[in-house]
């Protein structure tokens, strides 16, 4: 489902860290979800605790505050192919991940590459050297909470299928993928963000 998975564990009490880990040398064919991930943890446990929230973007999933994320490096990782966004970095305003360091981190033969999709990346800091697609972690550009459902997310969305039509019209994994993801989008969107 997820390649690099670095997650937060819910709670409203207490402290903790995650520091000082390096990825180097991954190679990723075709992940399902995301093939890098940085944020808070999405499954539900088996008894039922937890934020559920396994369906983010197209449903709110809290980020921790109470967790220290700090030097996290990715280094010489590439991904072939892929279902959804590249990869997601969400941590929280009130202590957001520092240290986030993306060398040679690429996104090579992916449909989402021809709609100009990129990780979603919420108050990230750190560096880059020749990420594919740009993360975003190095300005200002990640102080920001990511709402999918926005009318300049829905225009600026028909302009990138546009030009996703004009590059891959026969594009046999694609065209379903991005039908099913819109459609999933709208009907929930429709049932008040509920499953």
């Amino acid at each position: 489902m997820k390649a690099i998975y670095v997650k937060t564990n819910p709670g409203y009490s207490g402290s903790g860290e995650i520091t000082n880990i390096t990825y180097e040398g991954f190679h990723i064919n075709n992940p399902l979800w995301f093939a890098v991930y940085i944020g808070p943890q999405q499954q539900e446990q088996p008894d039922g605790t937890g934020p559920g929230c396994f369906t983010y973007p197209f449903e709110g999933c809290e980020t921790q505050p109470l967790i220290d994320v700090r030097n996290i490096t990715l280094r010489n990782v590439t991904s072939y192919g892929n279902f959804l966004f590249p990869g997601i970095i969400r941590c929280n305003e009130s202590n957001p991940c520092e240290g986030i360091e993306m060398y040679w981190v690429r996104h090579l033969e992916t449909w989402t590459a021809d709609m100009n999709w990129t990780y979603i990346t919420e108050y990230a800091h750190g560096k880059t050297v020749l990420a594919i697609p740009d993360p975003y972690v190095s300005g200002s550009q990640s102080d920001r909470v990511f709402d999918l459902y926005t009318v300049q997310n829905a225009l600026t969305f028909v302009d990138q299928a546009m030009g996703f039509y004009n590059k891959r019209y026969n594009d046999i994994v694609g065209w379903p993928t991005l039908v099913g993801i819109v459609m999933w989008a709208i009907s929930f969107a429709i049932d008040g963000g509920h499953f």
